[in-house]
């Protein structure tokens, strides 16, 4: 909590992913005109990625397929953007032994 508002927790995805974060009880920072436009992008990548196999969608960058050389994930943001190898670091000390 942030002022009294909820920032990240457990399934905070689960409104953007279904495109309803209207439906989300209690105070959500950040839920202003931008809030709905990721919504709107994330639930159209989710659609695409079931429909298609492929997620990429209008007004996001091409998201590449994710192979442990380019380590590719899209971070969503208001300004939506492509990493490689994202917390690496991170990734190597929570799991030592596994090959990313």
């Amino acid at each position: 909590m942030v002022e009294g508002m909820a920032m990240s927790f457990h399934t905070a995805e689960i409104p953007f992913v279904f495109n309803n974060i209207d439906k989300v009880e209690g105070t959500l920072k950040g839920r202003g005109k931008d809030a709905y436009k990721l919504a709107g992008k994330i639930s159209q990548v989710w659609i695409n990625f079931a429909r298609t196999g492929n997620p990429n969608a209008e007004g996001l960058p091409k998201w590449e397929p994710y192979n442990r050389k380019n380590g590719t994930v899209m971070i969503f943001n208001d300004k939506s953007e492509i990493k490689h190898k994202h917390d690496e670091e991170l990734m190597r000390l929570l799991a030592p032994g596994y090959n990313f």
